[in-house]
């Protein structure tokens, strides 16, 4: 399969700042959804937004995504080795910052190549949960006050919020309807 430059790139930027400087153009071409789960759960998730809206917005080729099965719908991933290359490159440092509850935002960008200026943003509020460990839930009461002795130390990131209590189909529901988002926005790419 030949690679075919396409007209625009595509560009993540994560950030563990809550506001993001954009002039009031930019919010109008922003897509908000909210990512919750465990940092496995999330970087899969991420990884197969990425691809989507890859497709969806004709960044690259239809003929160089291929379909699989997962939450229950079909999704396109890309067959691009390049492509494939810097996902993969992406979600390493990610998987690192997810793990040690370091992210709370994950933006992609869409540039023009022509003119540098950014055609479209999505960005995903992260909220990552851990499993709640037996060890943990015997060692601490979950009414431990909040003291210097429990709180995290400068520099130290929080520990991640605990799992709430979803079935393995409560949680497909909500992933198929961010999809549905996706796939359902109504931007078009010049």
């Amino acid at each position: 399969m030949s690679s075919t430059k396409p007209t625009t790139k595509a560009a993540t930027k994560a950030t563990t700042k809550s506001k993001d400087k954009s002039d009031k153009s930019d919010k109008a071409k922003t897509h908000k959804l909210s990512l919750k789960g465990s940092s496995k759960l999330v970087a899969e998730f991420f990884q197969y937004s990425i691809n989507t809206i890859l497709f969806q917005r004709g960044v690259y080729p239809a003929e160089d995504f291929s379909a699989v099965k997962k939450y229950g719908l079909t999704m396109l991933v890309s067959s691009d080795d390049q492509v494939k290359a810097y996902i993969k490159k992406i979600m390493s440092q990610l998987d690192k910052w997810m793990v040690n509850g370091k992210i709370t935002k994950l933006i992609v960008v869409i540039t023009s190549k022509e003119t540098g200026e950014d055609v479209e943003r999505w960005q995903f509020d992260v909220e990552i949960f851990n499993k709640p460990s037996k060890k943990s839930s015997k060692s601490k009461s979950s009414t431990t006050p909040s003291t210097s002795e429990n709180a995290p130390t400068e520099g130290e990131a929080p520990a991640p919020a605990p799992a709430p209590e979803k079935t393995e189909a409560e949680i497909q529901l909500e992933i198929q309807s961010i999809f549905r988002q996706i796939t359902a926005s109504v931007t078009f790419l010049p």
